[in-house]
């Protein structure tokens, strides 16, 4: 007896149009108490989801529809066209090809697709995986010309294929693709830290042009009669505000993608610098200057600890935390800080002093949204106590 063991792959063989929507999505408990917080991850690895779009003729159409009739409640092999790479011509009984697998989702033991339309494409079963070679378990069973490779995932479409055909016999058709196959990439950055958390420090993350909101917790009481009771909820104020990537090329979407991986959605904090002039410093900063000499911000009035970001104009950088603070005699304020500042800068050298606040994704979905060569992400974030 022999027993055979194996997978039919039904690949989903239509190009799309440029632009994808993809979506990750995590699990996390949170439960807040009077002061703190604690978030507990549900699942460790995101649910993944492709939404694309399709224009078609007559006939891809005719071909689509017979797939949705007879295998849209089983698993498609799906390709993930935002990490494809054009190969050029491919040779039949090519054992490997080469490309940079660097930046994209390859998996040893699993498949790829070789696609020169949407009639000539083929499977092909990856045993080893080099930085610029993938090798096959069996040779390449047919020839390519002007031939795209590119990862292949697992997935469901729980919402079938929906279409809409216009005067001119075209079809648009979109189709909404659930990952069963997805696997956690995280992994560090090279991102600094500061405290035991990652500060969010690149030139590709910056904070979006977005509304910020600022919301202290409170219940209320009110009969509808009597002046309203407003009780506070918990001990802290938190800021509400947004996240957003804009990236040029596959690498840089590659290292944006591990490290959104490796906050496991709601779950992991990180510091979250604003990058505006906060503060004023009017007095020069020495090794052992422990206090910040700024014009008045009203710090002294309405805050406590808070923590701040120093550059300089030559790009140094330097974090601290602000233990308290006080108006001076001619109206400045000094803002003393935990740590002395250890170099010397003169006040005109500093480009800014901003606020940092600790904070967490607000979202267990984020939405990648796809272009030619490009993506954008938006993710809300939390500050946390």
């Amino acid at each position: 007896t022999i027993e055979v063991t194996g997978k039919r792959v039904v690949i989903w063989p239509f190009a799309p149009q440029h632009g994808a929507t993809e979506t990750l999505e995590w699990k996390t408990d949170i439960v807040r108490s009077k002061s703190t917080e604690m978030r507990q991850a549900l699942r460790r690895v995101p649910r993944q989801g492709f939404e694309y779009t399709f224009f078609m003729d007559e006939q891809q159409y005719t071909m689509a529809k017979a797939m949705a009739y007879g295998w849209s409640h089983r698993t498609f092999a799906v390709p993930v066209w935002y990490e494809s790479t054009p190969v050029g011509d491919v040779t039949s009984g090519a054992g490997s090809i080469m490309l940079t697998t660097a930046n994209a989702d390859y998996r040893e033991n699993d498949i790829v697709l070789i696609w020169e339309n949407h009639v000539k494409n083929e499977a092909c079963e990856v045993i080893a995986i080099s930085a610029d070679t993938l090798t096959f378990k069996i040779p390449v069973q047919n020839s390519y010309t002007s031939a795209y490779v590119m990862p292949v995932r697992y997935a469901l479409t729980k919402a079938g294929l929906s279409a809409k055909r216009d005067s001119n016999k075209s079809v648009t058709s979109n189709i909404e693709f659930e990952v069963t196959d997805n696997i956690d990439l995280s992994a560090t950055v090279g991102l600094p830290t500061y405290l035991g958390y990652e500060v969010l420090e690149d030139t590709m993350y910056s904070v979006g042009d977005s509304s910020e909101k600022i919301v202290r917790d409170v219940t209320v009481i009110d009969n509808g009669l009597s002046r309203p009771v407003y009780d506070p909820v918990y001990t802290y104020a938190r800021e509400e505000l947004t996240v957003s990537w804009s990236v040029k090329s596959k690498a840089d979407l590659w290292r944006v993608r591990k490290w959104i991986h490796s906050r496991r959605g709601k779950q992991k904090s990180f510091w979250l610098p604003t990058n505006m002039k906060s503060y004023v410093v009017i007095a020069d900063l020495t090794t052992t200057t422990a206090a910040l000499n700024i014009e008045n911000s009203w710090h002294t009035l309405y805050r406590t600890e808070s923590y701040i970001k120093l550059r300089t104009k030559s790009g140094v950088i330097h974090y601290n935390k602000v233990t308290g603070a006080s108006v001076n005699i001619d109206g400045t304020e000094s803002l003393y800080l935990a740590n002395a500042v250890g170099i010397n800068i003169a006040a005109a050298d500093i480009d800014y002093v901003c606020q940092m606040h600790r904070v967490r994704f607000d979202s267990d979905r984020i939405e990648i949204s796809h272009d030619v060569g490009s993506a954008n992400i938006s993710v809300p974030v939390v500050e946390v106590p």
